[in-house]
């Protein structure tokens, strides 16, 4: 019995204690909420409103039914109209399409005459999965359209669609996820040691030796998080390297232009570490902030499904984490050889994340060392 009302005791003590700390608990009840939002919701395979382009050199009715038909799938979002293959091309390269049609000049004679029309379908593979998804669409598609004049038989395909991928031609999915496996990594690793060098100077009661030193809050961020920097630049650089030993994913766009993107968005995750440190008073609520922050960096970025799989909603939270620019800069670069103004506006919507995340660190870090 007396073995019994010690376990209550010190039960019933543990429980005040969690009780009592609002932030951890408030981290396991917003944890809960945003998992089942995110795996119940967001989380899904299906493709809808996809944006791509069409070349269209036949310019007749009867290819604009053909495209009609295609938007009509609900797959596929009403499309962008290009005037050459280069520009096709272009978009894809880009990103700002996952698809490209062209449809050649003398399209509708063909059909007239019997014959098998060619079409060239364009899939960008960077997204194997949202690739082979449209790619099914519009063979589906294609192989049952007509044209009222048509003479072939009802069971011939009147189109002869042309498949081209573009960036992964066997839309191998390592050449999805290897080139974004930093953005997880990095957020997950340098958000926490950030955040824990911090509070764990406050334990320590380190903190004090740091607010009498002759140097200002910025001074003494930047030199906590220096070696951080130095780890996460050997480690991008040893990790492609292997990467493309390894598995064959090399990097085809500019390794500076990679490398500038990884200092952005290595000042951005510190900039969230160290604004979540001034929530966390202890390990424990910066192992739960730290969570709290990887997660969503996991599912919602882009890193396991695009984004373009998602509800709109999610879309747009998730343009709020600046894992989802990075990986999109990574698949950018690092798949489709992109150059800066084809990143330009992920670069911008990171540089937009850092500068409100340091003006919150700036309005509540000054207020601790002061103290």
């Amino acid at each position: 019995m007396r073995a019994l009302a010690t376990i209550v005791a010190v039960a019933s003590k543990e429980w005040k204690v969690l009780w009592r700390d609002r932030t951890i608990v408030a981290a396991i009840v917003l944890q809960s909420l945003i998992l089942t939002v995110i795996f119940g919701y967001a989380v899904r395979s299906d493709v809808h409103d996809a944006r791509w382009v069409v070349y269209d050199a036949d310019r007749t009715a009867t290819s604009r039914r053909l495209v009609d038909e295609l938007v009509a799938t609900r797959k596929l979002a009403p499309p962008r109209p290009v005037m050459g293959y280069a520009e096709t091309e272009r978009f894809l390269r880009h990103g700002e399409a996952a698809v490209g049609l062209v449809i050649p000049r003398d399209f509708t004679r063909a059909l007239a005459r019997g014959e098998r029309a060619p079409a060239q379908l364009l899939l960008n593979g960077a997204d194997p999965l949202v690739a082979l998804r449209l790619a099914a669409v519009v063979r589906e598609v294609t192989s049952r359209f007509r044209t009222d004049d048509a003479r072939q038989p009802a069971g011939d395909r009147s189109i002869e669609l042309r498949r081209t991928i573009r960036f992964n031609p066997a839309l191998a999915d390592r050449v999805f996820f290897v080139p974004t496996i930093p953005a997880i990594f990095l957020t997950q690793i340098f958000f926490g040691l950030a955040c824990f060098s911090i509070v764990g100077e406050r334990e320590r009661g380190t903190y004090e030796h740091l607010l009498v030193l002759p140097l200002g809050p910025v001074a003494v961020l930047i030199g906590k998080v220096l070696p951080y920097f130095v780890v996460a630049y050997a480690w991008v650089l040893a990790y492609y390297a292997a990467a493309d030993i390894v598995f064959g994913v090399a990097v085809r766009g500019s390794t500076g232009l990679l490398l500038f993107a990884t200092l952005v968005f290595l000042l951005t995750s510190y900039a969230v570490a160290v604004l979540f440190s001034t929530v966390a008073r202890n390990t424990h609520q910066a192992v739960y902030l730290t969570v709290f922050s990887v997660l969503p960096s996991t599912v919602i970025s882009g890193f396991l499904v695009p984004t373009s799989t998602m509800p709109r909603a999610i879309q747009i939270a998730a343009l709020g984490l600046p894992a989802t620019h990075y990986v999109t800069i990574l698949r950018a670069v690092a798949v489709r050889g992109a150059h800066l103004a084809d990143v330009a506006a992920p670069l911008v919507a990171m540089t937009a994340i850092l500068a409100v995340v340091v003006a919150c660190v700036l309005a509540f870090y000054p207020r601790r060392l002061d103290r």
